[in-house]
């Protein structure tokens, strides 16, 4: 079994991504069928955040969630984003642990 570690999906009909404006190489979206289509030999992978505007980092939570759950899916889990700053740091990591068991990892981009 082949495993990827670190996939980033953007689809930027659904999530903002402020960081690619000029950038025009990343400023598309790269989705689960290309990478699926690109790398055939992995059997399975993990998600790793994209750094979506702050509204929308729970959507990112659930849509890769739904994908996480997919059978059909080669994603098996998520590195999501987390500001180490946030004053409930604590409240927010107990809610992601106990609703987003797909979630096995945080990082912060810098």
């Amino acid at each position: 079994m082949s495993i990827d570690s670190h996939w980033h999906l953007g689809d930027l009909d659904e999530f903002g991504l402020a960081w690619v404006t000029g950038f025009e190489a990343l400023n598309k979206t790269f989705s689960l069928g290309m990478y699926q289509s690109d790398f055939k030999s992995v059997d399975r992978a993990i998600y790793v955040e994209v750094d979506v505007v702050d509204s929308q980092k729970g959507k990112e939570i659930d849509a890769i969630g739904l994908l996480c759950r997919d059978p059909q899916s080669p994603l098996v889990a998520m590195v999501a984003s987390l500001d180490v700053t946030r004053n409930d740091i604590v409240p927010y990591l107990q809610s992601v642990h106990s609703e987003a068991k797909h979630v096995v990892g945080f990082r912060q981009v810098l």
